[in-house]
């Protein structure tokens, strides 16, 4: 009836539009049809807030959230909250690693922490980790436990001293073997100057010269021998001559 009403006209445009659509729907793949315009679904990340530590009061501590991750390669935002023990201080708490210093505490003492990281789109479940803070331990007990400890010598150093030692004995006994000798170089007998002064006629054995001043000399250099065969009357001057000439030999 609706088809009776039309011109041929008007019936010639819609079979045309028809055949149109119908051989476009044959062209086209299926799958470009309607295509969606969205990415694929995020994946949620993953928190780790690291492991466990234990230090000593005043130590500075680092946490480490770095082993966080996201499935997808997205850039994460981190969220460090401590939800647990003595309040510290974080240095920052939207990096992955940030510090602290521990508490001074008088017992064992644990704080917790929670880590938080998210995409931008998706926020991971918390992570989180203890750290036990012991109590700092007094610089003056460790030193007074080191000071009571004796010091013991090395061999090399045993070695050392025991040739000092030898040195200094050596050194001694010299000086003093000098001393008595330089002590009995005026022991000569008074009879013996005498013989001795007689014998020379009062001059000098050397230079032949008056003897106002008289040096006893000892001619063997054996100064602890005063016999008269050994003892010579000298002037200063050749006296000073002959020990010069004896010293270079």
């Amino acid at each position: 009836m609706i088809l009776g009403r039309l011109d041929n006209d008007h019936i010639s445009i819609y079979i045309l539009v028809y055949s149109t659509i119908i051989s476009l729907l044959l062209v086209l793949p299926s799958n470009d049809i309607m295509k969606p315009a969205y990415s694929q679904d995020d994946t949620v990340p993953t928190a780790d807030a690291g492991q466990t530590q234990t230090v000593n009061g005043g130590e500075n501590v680092i946490l480490n959230g770095s082993k966080s991750y996201d499935p997808d390669g997205d850039d994460l935002n981190y969220y460090w909250n401590q939800i647990a023990g003595q309040n510290v201080t974080l240095s920052a708490i939207r990096i992955a690693s940030p510090s602290f210093i521990a508490p001074n505490v008088t017992n064992a003492t644990v704080l917790k922490f929670q880590l938080i990281v998210d995409d931008n789109r998706s926020s991971s479940s918390p992570s989180f980790v203890d750290i036990q803070v012991n109590p700092q331990q007094s610089p003056a007990i460790g030193s007074q436990s080191q000071s009571s400890k004796p010091e013991q010598l090395t061999p090399t150093e045993l070695v050392i001293g025991f040739i000092i030692l030898v040195v200094v004995l050596v050194i001694i006994r010299r000086l003093t073997h000098r001393g008595r000798k330089y002590r009995e170089r005026h022991d000569f007998p008074d009879s013996v100057k005498e013989n001795v002064l007689r014998k020379q006629n009062h001059r000098c054995a050397n230079c032949k010269r008056l003897l106002n001043v008289v040096d006893w000399h000892h001619r063997n250099g054996d100064r602890s021998n005063n016999k008269e065969s050994n003892c010579q009357a000298l002037c200063p001057n050749c006296h000073a001559d002959i020990s010069r000439r004896r010293n270079r030999r």
